[in-house]
């Protein structure tokens, strides 16, 4: 590890990334953190700051090809999926702002929709 002459860090990083993925899996609220983990602050600060220098976009490539590669597979998926939900629109709501849902068999609107990677199951929300 390099030395950058700061103050030692209190908390590892191990356990800074095992509270983020906490939040991500659970979907508790930051304060809700169990206390066997760094303080709320402390890991909310490191995620903001991570999701500001979009670490997670710059390691996901990677640890996927990784992954892909260990698994005996091209690094670079071969096919994508495109997924969406509709919900059902009010009487109140016009026409012209729903659409149509063929495997619904209804209108609706699209209420979401979700890149699924073909291979590695990875759903991402727009």
């Amino acid at each position: 590890m390099v030395n950058t002459g700061g103050r030692p860090e209190k908390h590892p990083r191990r356990a800074i990334v095992d509270a983020i993925l906490y939040v991500a899996r659970t979907g508790c609220a930051w304060r809700q953190l169990p206390a066997d983990f760094p303080p709320w602050q402390t890991v909310y600060w490191y995620f903001n700051r991570w999701e500001q220098a979009k670490a997670t976009e710059k390691i996901l490539p990677v640890v996927r090809a990784q992954l892909r590669v260990q698994e005996g597979r091209n690094p670079q998926p071969s096919a994508g999926l495109i997924d969406s939900q509709s919900v059902k629109g009010a009487d109140t709501v016009g026409r012209g702002s729903r659409g149509y849902d063929a495997g619904n068999h209804g209108g609706g609107r699209l209420c979401r929709v979700r890149r699924v990677c073909g291979e590695c199951r990875a759903a991402q929300r727009w």
